[in-house]
């Protein structure tokens, strides 16, 4: 039985408001990052984003119904919104020569853990 079908039954339209709601707290919110980090500070507001990740992944794990899935990808889009300003703190931290590499290699970091989340989902089963 596939996971979708365990959470949330018949209802795959229901499965993608969590997605949905996911990219649409993260567009809004990286539309005005930019202002609300020089207002209350670049450190506090990617502290701030990484905590309220933190919680949408807890609320996500230990989610029983959809409802959950779906405040979780709230969450998870508010937090992931304001992180996107990490790449503009790399660019003020890094000389200018080193930029494109340094940009590279957190890129690649971050790809990196999407690639081994998707072979630990092929091996679970």
């Amino acid at each position: 039985m596939s996971f979708q079908r365990l959470l949330c039954g018949n209802l795959p339209d229901r499965l993608t408001k969590v997605d949905f709601r996911w990219n649409l707290v993260a567009a809004i919110i990286v539309t005005v990052s930019g202002r609300l980090a020089d207002i209350f500070g670049r450190r506090w507001f990617l502290i701030t984003g990484a905590i309220i990740s933190t919680i949408g992944a807890i609320v996500g794990a230990t989610g029983h119904n959809i409802n959950q899935m779906i405040a979780s990808g709230v969450l998870f889009g508010l937090g992931g919104g304001m992180q996107e300003m990490v790449f503009s703190c790399i660019q003020e931290m890094v000389p200018n020569s080193r930029r494109f590499i340094t940009l590279g290699q957190c890129t690649q970091f971050s790809l990196s853990g999407s690639r081994a989340s998707g072979l630990a989902q092929l091996h679970a089963s």
